[in-house]
């Protein structure tokens, strides 16, 4: 549907607004659009009093002689107002703050002077308009900062004082974790069963799940679902693709399972990445639903480990079994090490997808 919106662009070398009809579909956030620019002033004077001194006099979503190249920084659909800007900008500085231990400042703004000209749809695994390779970095480095700033709340209050956000930093690590381990973009389950995009994934799933009553056939394509789409994979990417063995080794040794079994309840310690996993998505799943803060001394745990484990003992729970074995997972220092581990795959992130980048722009 064609409607009037009032455009705006404030750069360095021009300064141009024009009411323009444009159709509405096209007006997404960081989408490129081509204008056309005038060297008359807008014909609004309130414009020329801000400073604007050119005027657009047509807009395309296709490039055109003379076009004037600019992207889709914000919307405001009430108004009718779309802000402009030149391409992608990010503030180095600010993402440093986050990556200085992995990065130095000048190899962090020169590898993202190479995806700020990016086209929008570069990468198909970034179907969402706000997950552009700078807008994703930026995302990712402000909840780090978040994470850092819950977890100096923690310090002020003794160690088990801040549960709460101890849990919250945490349950937003998890979503950096599933984030950077994303090979797709993610799809409700019941997207899923009704994209186009995805017909064929549910047709193969539908054909494997041809046995059984109705119930078990659900079962089975839901499963399915999991293993395309399902957050266990992306987890999984995370610690096997982008952190390497030695983060993962240092991850597995934050993680403490002590297991007793009937009948003579003789104490088990694991510590594995899988394990790390496991009580990942299990704190993830008790946080979100059953608002569960997963953070108090438990009872059965041997009574030396008190004293030894007191001060560093974080988002510690049981899980009780029908047989009465139990298990008491604790964990050491590991938001400290998981973010650590975010920031290095993040850096990680921002160095393969800027040699993507050249790559792809030296063959345009």
């Amino acid at each position: 549907m064609d409607e009037y919106f009032h455009f705006r662009y404030n750069g360095p070398e021009l300064k141009a607004s024009g009411l323009l009809k444009v159709d509405t579909a096209t007006l997404k956030l960081g989408r490129t659009l081509y204008f056309g620019v005038g060297d008359e002033l807008p014909k609004d004077e309130n414009e020329v009093v801000s400073g604007y001194d050119h005027t657009f006099t047509v807009v395309s979503p296709h490039c055109f002689e003379d076009a004037v190249k600019l992207r889709i920084d914000w919307i405001a659909w009430k108004s009718k107002v779309v802000v402009l800007v030149q391409r992608y900008e990010a503030d180095a500085a600010e993402i440093f703050n986050q990556l200085k231990g992995v990065c130095q400042l000048s190899e962090l703004e020169n590898q993202l002077e190479k995806l700020k000209d990016l086209p929008d749809d570069w990468t198909s695994s970034t179907e969402d308009r706000s997950k552009h390779p700078i807008r994703f970095i930026q995302s990712l480095t402000r909840r780090l900062n978040i994470v850092e700033q819950l977890c100096s709340q923690e310090q002020s209050g003794g160690p088990l004082f801040a549960i709460g956000y101890s849990g919250m930093a945490l349950f937003i690590l998890c979503t950096c974790i599933e984030s950077l381990g994303r090979t797709a973009a993610f799809v409700p389950y019941q997207d899923w069963l009704e994209a186009k995009r995805t017909q064929d994934e549910v047709e193969e799933a539908t054909k494997k799940c041809s046995e059984g009553d109705f119930r078990e056939q659900f079962a089975c394509v839901y499963r399915e679902y999991l293993s395309r789409r399902g957050v266990q994979n992306a987890y999984r990417s995370f610690f096997y693709r982008c952190i390497d063995e030695k983060w993962r080794q240092r991850l597995a040794g934050t993680i403490i399972i002590y297991r007793n079994e009937p009948p003579d309840f003789e104490p088990q310690i694991r510590m594995s990445i899988e394990e790390v996993i496991r009580c990942l998505e299990d704190f993830r799943h008790k946080f979100a639903h059953n608002l569960e803060s997963l953070c108090y001394i438990p009872k059965g745990m041997p009574d030396s480990w008190n004293e030894e484990y007191a001060q560093t003992l974080y988002l510690t729970y049981q899980r009780i079994f029908p047989s009465g074995a139990f298990e008491t997972i604790m964990s050491m220092n590991l938001l400290e090490t998981l973010t650590e581990s975010v920031r290095v795959a993040t850096w990680k992130w921002i160095c393969e997808r800027s040699a993507d980048a050249q790559r792809s722009l030296a063959s345009a």
